[in-house]
């Protein structure tokens, strides 16, 4: 402590702290004391206050989410059955209905194979990759049908693909 205190003496800003009257040295330290306190208000105080607050809504704002899921949990499980009811078919009726559907999408199949009760695999080959996309989002939006796996290659020709498409 001797040390520190005959450095601040020996510093410029020690000697002219020292020539200061009794008096103004105190108020400097009131001051330093002070300029410490609003400094820390600023940097610490005011952004921990601010990431709080936001925590807090954040928090307030989940608990509300997590209160409307419970209370439509009957009805999002409904909804989630009938979806999967929807999907759900025969294989001969998958068949037909994913063969319907091309057909008015003008894409031809050239491979299918059932895959268990309830999957249809197809083979296309040389198929715009528009209209694939197209067909696709047809089959889920209006029968429910839904693309299980894919595997998709690009062709020779720009934007023409061959497809492996595993449908539910």
């Amino acid at each position: 402590m001797q040390a520190w205190l005959t450095r601040l003496q020996d510093s410029n800003a020690g000697r002219w702290y020292f020539e200061q009257s009794q008096r103004d040295q105190r108020l400097l330290i009131v001051l330093a004391v002070f300029l410490v306190a609003v400094l820390f208000w600023l940097f610490v105080w005011l952004p921990v206050q601010d990431r709080l607050t936001i925590a807090e809504t954040r928090h307030a704002r989940a608990l509300t989410d997590h209160r409307w899921i419970l209370e439509q949990r009957e009805t999002l499980q409904q909804l989630a059955a009938a979806q999967t009811g929807a999907g759900s078919r025969t294989g001969q009726a998958l068949l037909s209905t994913v063969a319907t559907s091309a057909r008015s999408a003008g894409i031809t199949l050239n491979r299918f194979q059932p895959e268990g009760n309830d999957a249809l695999a197809v083979s296309l080959e040389d198929v715009p990759f528009g209209e694939l996309v197209v067909w696709l989002e047809q089959l889920q939006r209006q029968e429910g049908i839904r693309v299980r796996s894919a595997n998709i290659d690009a062709q020779n020709a720009p934007g023409r693909v061959r497809a492996r498409i595993l449908l539910h």
